[in-house]
C-alpha cells in the first residue's frame, strides 16, 4: 500500500511522512528529494531551465517511476504542493494511492513559509493565499481523508494518519 500526502508547501508533508513512515514501520519518499536526486540537480535549476512546465512532466515522470517501484511494498510518499495540479498526476495518484490532504491555514502557511521564497520558486511573487486558493479544491476531491495540521504536533497528525491506515479497506 502506498499513502500519499498532499497539501501546501509549508503544511508539514515531509516531515510528517518522516515520522509516520516511522510508526508504521514503512519506507518513506520525498517526491521532491527524489526528483532532485534522479535529475542531478535542485528544483529552482529545473524551474530555471524549462520552468514550470518541464517541472511538472518530470515530476509526472518520477512519480509514476515510484509507484511502480513500490507497487508492492508499504511506502509512504510526500508529494509536491503542485503535483495534483497536472491531470495525469491527479490520476495516477487516485488510482494507486490512499491520498491524505494535510490542510493548513493561510496564517499558518504564511508563518512557516516566511523567509523561504529563495528555495522554492513557486512563492516568488508572496504567491501563498493565490495557490492555496487554486490548489485547495484538487487536494480535497483528491485526498481519501483531510487532516487538519495547525496546532496539532507531527506526532499527534502522525498517529492519527497512522490509525486510519490500518483501519483502511486496502490494509491488510
Amino acid at each position: 500500500m502506498t499513502v500519499t500526502l498532499t497539501g501546501m508547501m509549508g503544511s508539514g508533508k515531509s516531515t510528517i511522512g518522516k515520522r509516520l513512515a516511522t510508526v508504521l514501520d514503512w519506507e518513506f519518499i520525498d517526491l521532491d528529494q527524489y526528483i532532485v536526486e534522479q535529475e542531478g540537480c535542485d528544483i529552482p535549476s529545473i524551474f530555471a531551465k524549462g520552468g514550470e512546465r518541464l517541472f511538472r512532466e518530470i515530476e509526472y515522470r518520477r512519480l509514476v517511476q515510484v509507484l511502480e517501484n513500490h507497487s508492492e511494498g508499504n511506502l509512504v510518499l510526500s508529494l509536491g504542493g503542485g503535483t495534483l495540479t497536472v491531470e495525469e498526476s491527479r490520476s495516477a495518484v487516485a488510482a494507486n494511492t490512499v491520498c491524505i490532504y494535510l490542510k493548513t491555514s493561510l496564517e499558518e502557511l504564511e508563518r512557516r513559509l516566511r523567509g523561504h521564497e529563495g528555495d522554492r520558486p513557486m512563492l516568488n511573487g508572496n504567491r501563498i493565499a493565490e495557490l492555496l486558493s487554486e490548489r485547495e479544491g484538487v487536494y480535497e476531491k483528491t485526498a481519501c481523508h483531510t487532516v487538519l495540521t495547525d496546532g496539532r504536533s507531527v506526532d499527534a497528525i502522525a498517529k492519527r494518519i497512522a490509525g486510519m491506515i490500518t483501519s483502511h479497506p486496502l490494509q491488510g
